[in-house]
């Protein structure tokens, strides 16, 4: 283990330990908050063989450093999910920049328009009072020059209704948006700046009035733009903020619809092949204040649209256009579905619909194919579910 990526300044060394098991080797080595190491690994067989793997690096988060930040909030009593925001002007040639953040119930960065990263459902399902997860981010190329460091937050399962007993008119865990970030700007010249949330930073209201893991998000564009507020500061959730637990959520397969169904109730359903789990792009170009109605499900009942088994679950998008053309993808909801059924776009094309299959970035460490058609399917309907 090295300090750097030439592996000059060693910081650990085991040396050769015939005693070593292949599972797993303990290095004793007092970590440093925020500090990249590198590491490699050489092995050996009783057959004389060798393998060096090539030179690989984690980095630490803030690990028990304190934080400067301080949490903050906004007004719940405006639904329009907020957008905090702070203008960021490096001082010098930035070398290094790097985003702490945690935002309840789920938070996505950006910088300027820009969205940072490829994450979906940050900062995940946390044990919200007894811990609750930040992420990391590399932002150097983000921050090279100046720029607005943007977060919306929804309502995830931390500010919605969740679980078996789900309440309606509040939060399962809390009723306030929150948010805590630090940006750390290392210069070429080694000194650094920090720059955490208070009560300088501002709210712009997004054009987003519902989100909810269940049932889906409303966006209103025909919405008009409000006066910007100040942040306030808030208490912090019960949960200890912690080193994220939980791999990336990200898109992997993308899905083509198969068919365009006219069902017999006159419904215009897509059908895209196979169950999966995730999102959406919709292509819209529809007039001003047109309402453009997303359903997701599972199967057909007698060839038409049925969602009637996802019980109290509506697991829909709804969109009021302002007449631009535009590439709709949801923020802070996902859906199990094979079958769309949209209302509000009269010439709906298969090219219009694009499925995100998102899920863990899990890597897959077996695969079995079998002579039955049927036992195949079943392997397959275990990965997929």
């Amino acid at each position: 283990v090295s300090s750097d990526e030439a592996m000059e300044h060693l910081l650990f060394d085991s040396g050769e330990d015939t005693k070593a098991s292949s599972l797993c080797y303990p290095v004793k080595l007092k970590l440093e908050p925020r500090t990249r190491y590198y590491w490699t690994v050489e092995a050996g067989s009783d057959a004389g063989e060798k393998a060096v793997s090539e030179v690989q690096f984690f980095e630490t988060g803030k690990r028990e450093e304190a934080w400067s930040a301080k949490w903050i909030s906004c007004s719940s009593e405006e639904k329009r999910h907020p957008y905090f925001e702070k203008k960021i002007i490096p001082v010098k040639e930035v070398a290094k920049a790097r985003l702490y953040i945690c935002g309840l119930g789920l938070y996505e960065v950006f910088v300027d328009e820009k969205h940072v990263g490829n994450e979906y459902l940050t900062p995940y399902s946390n044990d919200y009072n007894e811990w609750v997860q930040y992420q990391t981010y590399d932002v150097t190329e983000e921050f090279s020059s100046e720029g607005t460091l943007r977060v919306l937050l929804g309502n995830g399962w931390y500010k919605a209704r969740f679980g078996f007993s789900a309440f309606e008119d509040r939060g399962f865990y809390g009723n306030d948006w929150k948010l805590i970030a630090e940006l750390h700007l290392m210069y070429t010249d080694g000194s650094e700046e920090v720059i955490g949330t208070d009560e300088t930073w501002q709210i712009r209201r997004s054009k987003i009035s519902f989100s909810n893991v269940y049932d889906g998000e409303h966006r209103d564009d025909t919405l008009p733009d409000l006066p910007a507020e100040q942040a306030v500061l808030c208490d912090a959730p019960k949960g200890e903020l912690t080193d994220r637990m939980s791999l990336p959520v990200t898109v992997h397969e993308t899905f083509r619809p198969k068919e365009l169904i006219h069902t017999p109730a006159g419904e215009l359903v897509f059908d895209m092949g196979q169950e999966f789990t995730g999102i959406f792009k919709l292509h819209v170009n529809v007039p001003k204040g047109t309402k453009v109605h997303v359903q997701t499900g599972e199967i057909l009942q007698h060839g038409n649209f049925y969602n009637e088994n996802l019980r109290s679950a509506k697991s829909e998008y709804i969109y009021i256009s302002d007449g631009t053309e535009i590439d709709l993808v949801p923020h802070f909801t996902f859906y199990g579905y094979r079958y769309v059924k949209i209302d509000g776009i009269p010439d709906l094309k298969k090219e219009d619909f694009t499925g995100l299959a998102y899920y863990s970035n899990i890597t897959a460490t077996g695969w079995m194919k079998t002579g039955s058609d049927l036992v195949n399917q079943l392997i397959s309907n275990v990965r997929w579910g």
